[in-house]
Formats: structure tokens, C-alpha cells, sequence
């Protein structure tokens, strides 16, 4: 028989919660390292899709001719290799699952209790640190587009041409701003001297662009 009032051993049962199970540190490492490396090759072609001049078909080997270099094409798996893209990519996996995820879960408990009931204090906090995770995910994800769109020559000066097109392929508009790429005569070699050219040739505020929409969508992952 217990010797606590049973009124205790209501409001125990109800609002405590045990403590959450933390992820072994080898597995999250080999997790994030797996998650990095499939995200890699999104990390490039996605923005490299956004910038280019040309109407990209519903032929992937058009679009891999398109999107990537000569060089990149007869290596693919040089794309890892790009100064600094898996680093950031690495860094802001980290940021996004397992820090996120723990700060979630000490907080709130895990996914599965969602609906519980859980004190405004705590939901309040979590807000709060996913808008203040804007300040070092949005730098990562400009730096990551910076050096995802930094072609991969192997030391030569490559641009392409329109006889290394595919046959069909053309220009998405004639109207449309032109996006100055930086030359590939003076690339980003590594992750902090990307983000170092970028404050003394831009300013720092060129870090931060696009904030709101990181932020944004870090809120509304608080429900994710």
C-alpha cells in the first residue's frame, strides 16, 4: 500500500513524464553522415536548377548535361568534393534533426504526445528557440547555395557552350535578370572562405537573406 495520498499519486502519474531516451552518439553521427550525403546532391541541383538560363526538359540525362559540367559528368562523384557543400550540408542536418529533435523532445516529450497536455511555458520556449535558430541556419543554407552553384572544372576554365547542349534546349527567357556567377578562376575553397568573401565583398548582411522564410518554416516544424 502506498503511504502518498492518493491525490499525489493522481497529479504524479498525470503531468510527470519520464525522461526522453537520447540517441546513442555513434548512431546519430552515422545517421546524420547518411542523411548528409543524400542531401548533398539536392543541395546542388536544386539551386543550379533555379539560376540556369535554360528550360530544363523531362529528360533527366538532358538536364544532368545541362546542370552539371563536363568535368562533373565523366565524375560524378566529385560532387562530394565541392569546397565546403558537404560540410554545410553536414552542419545543417545537424541542426535541423538531432539538435532540433532533442530540444523538442526535453520540451515537449516525444512526437507522439503532441496533443498532450504540456504547459504553455514550454511551448513558448520552443517558439522561441526556433526563431533564434534562424540566426545560424540562415547563413548555412546562403553559404551551401553559394558553393552549390560553383561548378567543379578541375582546375580548367569551363563554360558551357551551346554545341556541348543537348538538341532541343532552350533559353527560359529573354526578359529575365541576369544572375552574375562568381568566375571560376577565383572559387570558394572551403566553407569559412565562402562565408568570409561574402561579408567583405557583400556585407554581412547578404548572410542573412531570405530569414523570414527560414524562419517561417522552422515555426511552423514546431507541429512537424
Amino acid at each position: 500500500m502506498s503511504l502518498l495520498p492518493a491525490s499525489l499519486v493522481w497529479h504524479y502519474r498525470r503531468f510527470s513524464k519520464p525522461l526522453p531516451t537520447i540517441t546513442p552518439f555513434p548512431l546519430a553521427l552515422l545517421f546524420l553522415t547518411i542523411l548528409a550525403s543524400l542531401c548533398a546532391p539536392l543541395t546542388l541541383a536544386v539551386p543550379r536548377s533555379i539560376i540556369t538560363p535554360y528550360r530544363l526538359p523531362l529528360q533527366p540525362r538532358a538536364c544532368i548535361r545541362i546542370l552539371l559540367t563536363p568535368f562533373e559528368q565523366t565524375q560524378p562523384w566529385l560532387l562530394y568534393l565541392t569546397p565546403g557543400l558537404l560540410a554545410a550540408t553536414f552542419i545543417h542536418s545537424l541542426c535541423v534533426t538531432l539538435l532540433a529533435r532533442t530540444v523538442r523532445v526535453t520540451l515537449l516529450g516525444p512526437p507522439s504526445d503532441l496533443f498532450a497536455e504540456i504547459a504553455y511555458w514550454r511551448w513558448a520556449i520552443f517558439f522561441v528557440y526556433q526563431a533564434l535558430a534562424t540566426a545560424w541556419l540562415t547563413p548555412l543554407e546562403v553559404v551551401a547555395t553559394r558553393l552549390s552553384v560553383q561548378p567543379n572544372t578541375g582546375g580548367f576554365e569551363s563554360v558551357a557552350s551551346e554545341e556541348e547542349l543537348p538538341e532541343g534546349v532552350t533559353f527560359a527567357g529573354t526578359d529575365e535578370d541576369v544572375i552574375g556567377l562568381r568566375p571560376t578562376t577565383e572559387p570558394y575553397v572551403s566553407l569559412l572562405d565562402c562565408a568570409r568573401k561574402v561579408v567583405e565583398e557583400e556585407g554581412w548582411q547578404s548572410l542573412f537573406r531570405g530569414w523570414w522564410w527560414t524562419m517561417g518554416s522552422n515555426v511552423v516544424g514546431v507541429f512537424a
